[in-house]
């Protein structure tokens, strides 16, 4: 009978992770540290010393494996994906990207300001249009995880 109830704790903790919530992706932005997107938020549409536009998109995870930040081909590195739609078509011009994710405390970890290019000429094209930024994060591990947010596209006051 002892026996049966060891296996059967080693079984329950099994299944126990560092967050017991399992998994989690949430969508933001910002160019220095992570900003929470919701619903109805604003999206800067930001025009580039090139003249192209990009937004900057941010994610915040929990219970995926964060890869190596100071290695860009770690091969423990999630793959990220950031899209842009408008009317359910697509505008962005981004591809996905391999990298490592900071540690941001309490089991957080985070990617912060990363360009989303964008398929325009010019930002008129946007501004004034809800559009749905989704990213997308697979770790090493397989865990697959996704956010989505539908924001009101506006022109950053720099934009020429």
């Amino acid at each position: 009978m002892r026996t049966l109830a060891l296996v059967s704790s080693l079984l329950v903790c099994g299944a126990c992770t560092k967050d017991p919530e399992g998994p989690s992706l949430e969508i933001g932005t910002g160019d220095q540290e992570f900003e929470p997107l919701n619903d109805g938020d604003d999206a800067v549409v930001i025009q580039g010393p090139q003249g192209g536009f990009h937004l900057l998109g941010s994610l915040r995870a929990t219970g995926i494996e964060p890869g190596d930040t100071a290695n860009v081909f770690d091969e423990n590195n999630p793959t990220m994906h950031f899209t842009v739609r408008e009317d359910g078509e697509r505008v962005d011009a981004s591809n996905a990207f391999i990298q490592g994710l900071d540690e941001a405390g309490r089991g957080l970890y985070e990617v912060v300001g990363r360009f989303v290019f964008l398929d325009i000429q010019a930002d008129e094209e946007l501004v004034g249009s809800v559009i749905t930024l989704t990213v997308e994060l697979t770790d090493i591990n397989g865990v697959a995880l996704s956010a989505e947010v539908e924001l009101n596209a506006v022109a950053s006051p720099f934009n020429e």
